[in-house]
């Protein structure tokens, strides 16, 4: 149990849940989009996420799911990240689904993109033509993350 709350944990890397009253125009909700992410310790974690930008607050919002290294689910979720106006900083919240524990940290990202790009530019565009990566921390944990958007 204790493996699998820190396997959720870790996943938080880029997740937040927050879930949508109203459906967003959906940009590219695809099963292929990828995330990977290493806590410091070195627990390794993977999945899939769709991404919905919401293009009045610049803010993205989608699905999460942590898969094991055969494919399979091992647990799923909403997810929502914020990127400050100062740079590529910002905040995400997760949740697993049926629970009502809300997970929430800070990110980071690497990209040559300017500092005042949207946040969906960085999820569209970007990973769309090579892996981005960053750090992120919760709860006194921090680690390394990465994305890829699927053709």
């Amino acid at each position: 149990m204790l493996r699998m709350k820190l396997l959720v944990h870790g996943l938080l890397v880029l997740c937040g849940a927050v879930r949508l009253e109203a459906q967003l125009p959906t940009a590219r909700q695809s099963s292929v989009n990828t995330w990977s992410a290493r806590s410091a310790g070195g627990m390794a974690l993977m999945g899939t996420f769709t991404v919905v930008p919401d293009t009045i607050s610049g803010a993205v919002t989608g699905t999460w799911a942590l898969n094991r290294t055969d494919g399979s689910m091992v647990a799923q979720g909403d997810w929502s990240a914020a990127k400050s106006s100062h740079g590529w900083t910002g905040s995400w919240r997760s949740v697993v689904s049926g629970s009502n524990h809300e997970y929430t940290g800070t990110w980071s990202a690497s990209t040559s993109l300017r500092r005042t790009a949207s946040l969906p530019q960085l999820f569209l565009k970007q990973s769309a033509e090579q892996i981005v990566v960053g750090g992120w921390r919760s709860r006194g944990n921090r680690g390394a993350w990465s994305i890829r958007i699927g053709a």
